[in-house]
């Protein structure tokens, strides 16, 4: 995974839009959904929630948040 698909995995566990996270990172939507997209292939996922998990194991968010 690379360090801006790890910074949109972050945000993404913490609960931001697509569109939220974009304007924070100073890229498009589109290009931040295709971020997600490539997160989800990645690590074999499907959904927000299971992203947020990943997020944890991966030591990206702490799990009390």
């Amino acid at each position: 995974m690379t360090h801006r698909e790890s910074e949109v995995l972050t945000l993404l566990a913490k609960g931001l839009t697509c569109k939220e996270l974009a304007y924070l990172l100073g890229i498009s939507p589109h290009t931040s959904a295709d971020h997600i997209k490539n997160i989800y292939s990645k690590l074999n996922i499907n959904s927000r929630a299971e992203a947020s998990l990943e997020a944890v194991r991966l030591g990206l968010v702490s799990p009390e948040y």
